[in-house]
């Protein structure tokens, strides 16, 4: 019997994610092998922040590591392509697109509401054409006189909206 794609699965719920991001906000200066900083608050916020917007646009394959300089690095797999959102202490947020191996995209926005509409654009441009997207925001409609679902997109409410 060969493995499928649906056997490995990455932190696949924002629940799962929340438990990581608790675990790496309680890191101590020196948590890696006597090095690597203690991850900014608001860096574990931002980085929920972002992970609600992936959810509610249907993306649910991520994983979360924290990095010796304190940054945090969100990844969303999708299949061939993984896009790492990486919250710097500046409070840079970064994206870096890849597939093959190589970086095909990388952006950096100092705010946070600018972060969010890059991220958008880098969604619709690039990873809603993936196997992976299985957006919560499609709702089947079924009809008797047709045998197949209707997808229709509902948009979805801005979560950045109040966002400072």
């Amino acid at each position: 019997m060969t493995k499928s794609s649906l056997d490995w699965q990455p932190f696949s719920s924002r629940t799962e994610i929340e438990l990581k991001l608790d675990k790496i906000s309680k890191l101590k200066k020196g948590w890696r092998y006597g090095e690597g900083e203690a991850p900014k608050s608001e860096n574990i916020e931002r980085a929920s922040l972002f992970d609600d917007l992936l959810k509610e646009e249907g993306f649910h394959k991520k994983d979360i590591f924290p990095g010796v300089q304190g940054d945090l690095t969100l990844q969303l797999y999708l299949d061939e392509q993984t896009l790492e959102i990486t919250f710097e202490n500046d409070g840079t947020i970064s994206f870096g697109l890849i597939k093959n191996n190589e970086y095909v995209r990388e952006e950096s926005e100092p705010h946070v509401i600018d972060a969010a509409k890059t991220l958008m654009e880098i969604v619709e441009q690039e990873c809603k054409l993936s196997d992976s997207y299985t957006s919560m925001n499609m709702i089947d409609l079924k009809d008797d006189s047709y045998q197949g679902p209707f997808r229709i997109y509902v948009e979805p409410s801005p979560l950045f909206s109040a966002v400072p």
